[in-house]
């Protein structure tokens, strides 16, 4: 796994999302090159060099690598690429442990006191894990998970609230994590109401962020906001697909750059 050196983490870790959500197709191999196509916001053409069974350099149609930046379609497309491998090399037959057999052969007790170790140590996962068994405290979580991410934003700001250039990579990187962790869940528990208030919260502190993001940190945040907003308008009823609506034409008066892209998603509703 060498070629993942070359990847920013949050665009490693976003491209294995993509990979594993299956969102590679039209995947093809010969011994030079490696090529596929990406369904994220829109549909991305991937093409990348290979030499020898290691990573060359790759190409992709959308606007994060046309800046010269290796993007998380790339990434997914190379994970398709490992896991090819993978099943060529695997012995058939071999068994594995997953986390369903671990928590199928426990005990309710043992599950019980384990996941209150783990929500009381971690409060992001005992929050995830409210809203999950507790839906009537929507109004509550947003409110708890707006000071989550103002406290995320902040911690990477100097005392005049400007994040700079040594601070993006890890500011970046956290956002991120929070996009594909708490958001991501949010959305697979049809919590889509939720889900988009969150949504909107990260939009308009990034509209308004002050930050040296030489790396593209802004438009990696900006991506992630575009990829869970029609996840969302995917999956939504009318009335939250209105509200969205809503919500989008209001903001397009008096933002750029996050609100073209989510123009994208609302051709979709």
């Amino acid at each position: 796994m060498d070629w993942e050196t070359l990847f920013q983490s949050q665009i490693l870790n976003r491209g294995y999302d993509y990979y594993q959500r299956g969102l590679v197709s039209q995947f093809k191999q010969t011994p030079t090159r490696i090529t596929g196509v990406v369904t994220g916001s829109t549909t991305y053409q991937v093409s990348i060099e290979i030499s020898g069974g290691r990573f060359v350099q790759g190409d992709c149609t959308c606007p994060y690598a046309a800046e010269g930046k290796y993007c998380k379609h790339m990434a997914a497309v190379l994970f398709t690429w490992e896991s090819a491998a993978d099943d060529t090399d695997q012995p058939t037959g071999k068994a594995t442990s997953t986390v369903s057999t671990l928590v199928a052969n426990a005990s309710d007790q043992q599950v019980r006191d384990f996941l209150t170790r783990v929500l009381t140590a971690d409060g992001r996962l005992a929050q995830q894990f409210k809203t999950m068994v507790s839906p009537a405290a929507s109004k509550e979580a947003l409110l708890e998970y707006r000071l989550l991410i103002t406290s995320l934003f902040q911690s990477h700001m100097d005392r005049s609230g400007f994040i700079d250039y040594r601070a993006a990579r890890a500011f970046g990187n956290d956002v991120a994590d929070f996009m594909q962790g708490d958001v991501q869940k949010m959305i697979i528990d049809q919590r889509l109401g939720l889900a988009f208030d969150v949504v909107a919260v990260v939009a308009e502190r990034v509209t308004n962020l002050d930050i040296d993001d030489s790396d593209g940190e802004t438009m990696i945040i900006v991506q992630e906001c575009v990829d869970a907003w029609e996840q969302i308008v995917q999956q939504a009823d009318l009335t939250l697909r209105r509200q969205m609506f809503q919500w989008l034409r209001h903001r397009l008066v008096t933002t750029s750059q996050l609100m073209v892209s989510f123009r994208i998603g609302i051709t979709r509703i």
